[in-house]
């Protein structure tokens, strides 16, 4: 499922949320298209979020493949 970016009133991220709460929020007044360089579709919201509250982020490092294999042929 596609997520659509979400950014709050004074510019910080939020949880992303789904295309057809954002078009709910788009449609009603409550968020805007917001423009960015990168060209991802995100909207930024023109009222107070109920919540504050942010997920903690987790990272995780995958190292890849720690050898090469040579094929002789």
């Amino acid at each position: 499922m596609q997520r659509v970016p979400v950014i709050n009133k004074e510019g910080y991220p939020l949880m992303p949320t789904k295309p057809s709460r954002a078009r709910r929020w788009l449609k009603s007044g409550k968020a805007v298209i917001w423009k960015n360089k990168l060209n991802v579709f995100a909207i930024q919201l023109t009222v107070d979020a109920a919540k504050g509250d942010t997920q903690p982020l987790v990272v995780g490092i995958d190292p890849g493949k720690l050898y090469t294999v040579r094929f002789v042929g």
